[in-house]
């Protein structure tokens, strides 16, 4: 059998004066490796994920790869090799991220150590200075000890994320072979730069299903919002305080009930951010709040790093020897939307085991069928939530 470490991610980085041609980069693998890894996901019911926290808990395990894992790993995070201008970029980028007045965005690391078990010298910089990333150690030898440790990870995720998640790590995740837990969360909270009326709220109907529908509460307004359409769908730009950040919700034009989550591409994507004009847009959006618990290890196999979680796996420059694996990658994800805002939460964990403009034109944009979102940055374009919501 192999060692268990387990790494629960989120984010954390901070940003200097680094080139916005390197940010930008930066942020274009972490689109990019999400719309892979949502393409993968379950086709059905809601759907809401962090890609951006379950990219940095795999680019901080990255730091600790090498060989095959690494090159396996490089290539799906987008990354050249294993050097500090990858991560110095990923802080810069992270840094830019948190530089806000109006909207609330969190983000923290932490590892925490079995007692017994010490990080190699290298990652544990990475891990510490461009993930700023605490250390804390802990016991996993006993049931009573393990339970200690799971209550005690679990309350720092719960205040690192307004304690919308409680408990990321479950019973049976820690074992007496557990060496490592790596901790990353992301809090976001934010108003609508123009809210919708409360008063304006209405039972109205949204389809869920061919001949399928539902009465739910259904927000509305009106106004200039930036918005485009094509032949195979509409989308249209809510802005956050200050237009710090985004959300962009996508309707595709003939109603689909499932597949959502593969029939938006990253080439629609940026055809979407390069083509929005503002509009005259009148909007109807229903309300909802929803989470998301998901185990992504098949998934990142088949987007190419089979390696890391089987006996082939190389992480030694994490531990200091080749008896590692990822086990199991969990991510959960919150989110509530309302006339005033919107809040949302992420975790992601990681176990790894030992071997064993225009004219103004007038607009309607009415998501009372299937439909993306995605809460970006606006200064970098960075994806910080996306999903789809099949039935709110």
């Amino acid at each position: 059998m192999r060692l268990f470490l387990t790494l629960i991610a989120a984010l954390t980085f901070t940003a200097t004066t680094m080139a916005q041609t390197n940010e930008y980069g930066t942020s274009q693998s972490y689109n990019k490796f999400g719309f892979n890894l949502f393409a993968h996901m379950p086709a059905s019911g809601n759907q809401v994920i962090s890609s951006f926290s379950v990219y940095s808990a795999l680019a901080m395990t990255y730091a600790g790869a090498s060989t095959v894992t690494a090159a396996e790993m490089g290539i799906m995070l987008d990354a050249d090799t294993i050097t500090e201008v990858f991560f110095e970029n990923n802080k810069s980028l992270i840094d830019r991220i948190l530089q806000k007045k109006e909207v609330e965005i969190n983000i923290a690391n932490a590892t925490w150590l079995n007692k017994d078990f010490n990080l190699e010298k290298d990652f544990k910089k990475v891990s510490e200075e461009y993930f700023q990333a605490k250390s804390q150690q802990l016991s996993f030898e006993t049931p009573e000890s393990m339970l200690e440790s799971q209550n005690i990870i679990n309350n720092w995720v719960s205040k690192k994320t307004k304690t919308k998640i409680p408990n990321l790590i479950k019973d049976g995740m820690l074992s007496k072979d557990t060496r490592l837990v790596l901790t990353n969360a992301i809090y976001f909270k934010g108003d609508w730069e123009m809210p919708f009326a409360e008063d304006q709220t209405m039972v109205d109907t949204f389809f869920t299903g061919p001949e399928v529908m539902k009465q739910t509460k259904m927000m509305h307004s009106g106004g200039q919002f930036y918005y485009y359409s094509n032949d195979k769908f509409s989308a249209v730009s809510l802005p956050y305080q200050l237009g710090e950040c985004m959300m962009h919700i996508v309707l595709p034009n003939e109603a689909m009930y499932d597949s959502l989550n593969s029939f938006f591409t990253y080439k629609d994507y940026k055809e979407m951010i390069d083509s929005l004009q503002k509009s005259n847009v009148k909007m109807t959006l229903p309300k909802f709040s929803f989470e998301s618990e998901n185990e992504m290890s098949e998934y990142l196999k088949i987007m190419g790093m089979p390696s890391a979680f089987d006996n082939a796996a190389d992480f030694s420059k994490l531990t200091g020897t080749k008896d590692t694996r990822i086990d199991k990658v969990f991510h959960k994800t919150i989110i509530e939307v309302n006339e005033k805002g919107t809040e949302a939460s992420a975790a992601t964990a990681v176990v790894v085991v030992r071997k064993t403009t225009i004219r103004m034109e007038n607009k309607e944009f009415k998501a009372n069928r299937p439909f993306l979102f995605f809460i970006t940055e606006a200064a970098t374009g960075t994806i910080l939530f996306m999903g789809n919501v099949l039935n709110p």
